[in-house]
């Protein structure tokens, strides 16, 4: 089977990165959106990665406001037996545009 369908997805060079966020985050899992991510993260001059699974928006109460309303959670962490995942907030600017970046 080849990649091209899944990357005709992407193909759209007019959406912004709010677009992106919010096609991710609202998706069901039957979308063929990708449901995992890799993040890399920098504390001076070491190189964090960080696997987030299944990025959706909180499903808010509509009978009570929380401070979650309007945000997006992922599950963080290796899906190994005897891990636990742990819930973050997935960054709002995942899908901000930063440049090449060489990677050793």
């Amino acid at each position: 089977r080849s990649y091209d369908e899944l990357y005709a997805m992407y193909s759209d060079t007019t959406k912004t990165a709010a677009d992106l966020f919010n096609q991710v985050v609202q998706s069901s899992s039957s979308s063929g959106i990708p449901k995992v991510y890799l993040v890399a993260t920098t504390s001076g001059r070491t190189l964090h990665c960080h696997v987030l699974h299944r990025p959706t928006m909180y499903r808010r109460d509509p009978l009570t406001a929380t401070v979650w309303d309007g945000r997006a959670f992922a599950a963080e962490g290796d899906l190994l037996p005897g891990d636990s995942l742990s819930v973050v907030e997935f960054p709002t600017n995942a899908f901000d545009s930063i440049g090449p970046v060489r990677v050793l």
